[in-house]
């Protein structure tokens, strides 16, 4: 049953359209107020799947309300009644969250056809899809949508216009912070809304990037309880880890920073450095035996080289080249440059997020970089 909210201060009309509208749809129930106030109310302790309000009215009109309908409940569709506006108003109107503007005067039957209109197609439910992977899929196609996310009697929405993650709210928080918790939740129930119920951004950061900081400090804290009398922190390897020093120090430390590299890949197979000169394995690390990490790394080397050789024929730099996707039926290898010397080869489980594994090699390469060249020190 599909609940409608009809809000106008002419009450005729709203007699009207409650009597009208289940004969022409009787799978609609509709709701009425004869202000934004009330209509507040209603929103706050009913669910609602459509709301349809007149823009001109006293106290809290129609932009005050659609305003209400945006911070908290983004995932309603919102269609204003109004007397006849102009294509620029109608845009901003759109832009503000307005999901369509009707013509009033306005047939009962033509307003069963809006409201189907706004429903058809506007959601749906996606499973088997980690909001990493989601998030990733969605910058690629550069969707312009909102995710309603539901994880334990918790409610959050991600709102992307065009692919960038543009603001993020849940319990009363928006913006960054928001973002950051929502994209940290656990698996659970995901809703796409096919239209960004957001206009103003407050999200500079790529989702992505958010992901990886507070799975870092998710990381961070789950040390933090860990009884292991040894505990390698990031920060640590970026300055130099104490007592690390001599002999095989420089490889210990190399081993360290692949080690914690290895725990922030969600479905980790295999990594492997290898000078890109020599084609020789400098270290890596492997979660399955089966996997030589090593030798197929090296291999992979005259691909690189070749990757190399074409970005020059076009004139262009070689550092800008990020990465190398390689795709089989078992696994995503990704390999990357690191400086002009090295180039780092990633496997990971088909169901694995790239995006979230590129951003993994990003962040750790000036760890590593800093340990290859303790390395290259002492040879």
């Amino acid at each position: 049953m599909t609940k409608v909210l009809l809000v106008d201060d002419d009450d005729a009309l709203l007699q009207s359209f409650k009597q009208s509208l289940p004969h022409f749809a009787p799978e609609v129930e509709v709701r009425t107020a004869p202000s934004g106030a009330i209509a507040m109310q209603i929103l706050d302790a009913e669910t609602i799947d459509v709301v349809i309000s007149d823009l001109r009215m006293p106290g809290i009109d129609g932009i005050d309300l659609l305003g209400h309908v945006s911070r908290t409940r983004p995932d309603i569709a919102f269609l204003a009644l109004s007397g006849g506006v102009s294509p620029e108003v109608e845009e901003e109107l759109r832009q503000m969250g307005v999901t369509q503007v009707v013509a009033k005067p306005v047939r009962a039957e033509t307003l069963v056809q809006r409201i189907r209109e706004a429903l058809e197609g506007a959601r749906g439910y996606v499973q088997g899809f980690s909001l990493p992977t989601l998030t990733q899929l969605i910058e690629i196609e550069r969707k312009s949508c909102t995710l309603e996310v539901h994880v334990n009697g918790k409610t959050g929405f991600l709102f992307f216009q065009e692919g960038e993650l543009i603001d993020a709210q849940s319990n009363g928080i928006e913006g960054p912070d928001a973002a950051a918790s929502i994209l940290c939740w656990p698996a659970g129930e995901i809703q796409i809304h096919r239209k960004c119920a957001r206009n103003v951004r407050k999200i500079r950061e790529a989702a992505q990037e958010i992901l990886l900081r507070c799975l870092v400090k998710l990381d961070e804290q789950r040390q933090d309880h860990d009884t292991a009398p040894v505990k390698v922190v990031f920060e640590d390897l970026l300055e130099g880890a104490a007592g690390v020093a001599g002999g095989g120090g420089q490889m210990m430390r190399l081993d360290a920073v692949l080690g914690e590299f290895r725990e922030q890949v969600p479905e980790f197979v295999a990594t492997d450095l290898v000078n890109l000169e020599s084609g020789l394995s400098i270290g890596g690390c492997s979660a399955d035996a089966a996997f030589d990490a090593s030798a197929a790394s090296a291999s992979f080397g005259e691909v690189v080289r070749a990757n190399l050789r074409a970005l020059e024929l076009l004139g262009m730099d070689t550092l800008c080249a990020e990465d190398i996707l390689i795709t089989t039926a078992r696994v995503n290898i990704l390999l990357r440059m690191l400086g002009r010397n090295y180039y780092q080869c990633l496997a990971i489980g088909k169901k694995g997020s790239l995006g979230f594994a590129r951003a993994v090699m990003k962040k750790y390469e000036p760890a590593l970089l800093s340990a290859l060249g303790e390395v290259d020190s002492q040879a």
